[in-house]
This record gives C-alpha cells, structure tokens and sequence, in this order.
C-alpha cells in the first residue's frame, strides 16, 4: 500500500461503480433532470459522467486506474494535495508555485491572484465555501496519483480543497475531509490531468 493510503484515516477499497455515481451526483447539481438511480451498469454510468462532464472525465477511466479506495485526509495530506495540472501556467496553475493546494489558498488570501487563474478558477465560490466551512460538510473529492511518493493531484474538488485550505489559513480547525483516491499507472496520470483540464477549459467548465 502506498505511504499515503498508510498514513490515511478510514481506508477501504471500494469500487469504480462507487466513484462514479459520487461524481454523476456531483455534476447532476447542473443537471438535476438526469436520473442515475435507475442504473446498475457500469457503462452507463460512464456515459452519463461523460456526457455530464463535457467529456472530460472519459480520461479517468480509459485506460481507467488500477485501484480505487475511500479515505480521510489529514490536515497535512490536504495542505498538500496538487491542484489539477493547467497547461502554460493558466488556471489552477497559476494561483500555485508549488502546486500545492495551500499555496492556491494562500495567493487568494494574499489576494495576489493573477489574471491567468481566473479562466479556469472562480474564486468567489472558493471564498464562499471557505465561509461555510466546516459547518456545511465537503464532499468527497476525487483524486489520482502514480505508485509513487507524490501527493496525489485533485481532479475533481479543486475549489473544495482550496476553499478548506483557505479556512485553515484565517484560524478554522480542521476538519477531516474525506476522498477517493485512484491508484494509476505513473504515465497517466499527467496525461489525464492535463486533457481533462483542458477540455473544460475549452467548454467554459470549472473543476
């Protein structure tokens, strides 16, 4: 297991069919029409995910990661995690020298925010759930890293994360956050990070 999972609260494996009816729930908010209950096949809940997602999340699961687990997060996993990879220093890259989510937080708070980050990053509904927090729970957010050593890369809970790391920064105890973690092979993980960014960047989405 990696040092990541080994260091997590509540760690249990659980299955691809699980991950995807959390995201579809997620992106239903902009959608609420589409029913998923009715369901059970995995294939179709990918279809709907992607179609939901402006067919960036077809990335995640072809070829899909090797494992999936639940797990909660640490304050120091969460000040750490990577915030989804932008290419040529847009978006979420541009708000991080580090990548790092705490460093996000921190330019926004510094309010030193570059208009590069803006295409991809809104910064009032970071600011507005960095205020509700931790009084309105945080939804599980979603994450992917190789079988190596690094923090794993959020791709789906960007301004979640951030907006808990903002909280953090003005005094807010923390709060466990939970996550789902997919274990994938080293050569995809930039690969998928980096097209899922960039067609939602193409399609005006925000992650």
């Amino acid at each position: 297991m990696l040092p990541f999972l080994q260091s997590s609260g509540i760690v249990e494996e659980v299955s691809r069919k699980e991950v995807l009816r959390h995201w579809i729930r997620l992106e239903a908010c902009e959608e609420p029409e589409q029913n998923i209950t009715e369901t059970d096949d995995e294939r179709d809940l990918l279809e709907i995910l992607v179609d939901q997602a402006d067919g960036a999340s077809h990335h995640l699961w072809n070829p899909e990661p090797v494992a999936w687990y639940r797990c909660r997060l640490s304050e120091s996993q969460l000040r750490n995690l990577r915030v989804i990879e932008s290419p040529d220093g847009i978006g979420w890259d541009a708000l991080t020298e580090d990548e790092s989510v705490i460093s996000a937080a921190q330019t926004i708070a510094q309010e030193t925010v570059p208009p590069k980050a803006t295409a991809a990053v809104d910064l009032t509904k970071v600011r507005e759930k960095a205020r509700e927090y931790p009084t309105n729970s945080v939804e599980r957010i979603i994450l992917v890293t190789p079988q190596t050593l690094a923090s794993p890369r959020i791709v789906d809970g960007n301004h979640r994360a951030t907006a808990v790391a903002l909280s953090l920064l003005s005094g807010v105890r923390y709060d466990p956050v939970e996550a789902y973690l997919g274990i994938a092979p080293r050569s995809q993980c930039n690969i998928i990070s980096h097209l899922r960014w960039k067609i939602r960047y193409i399609f005006g989405g925000q992650m």
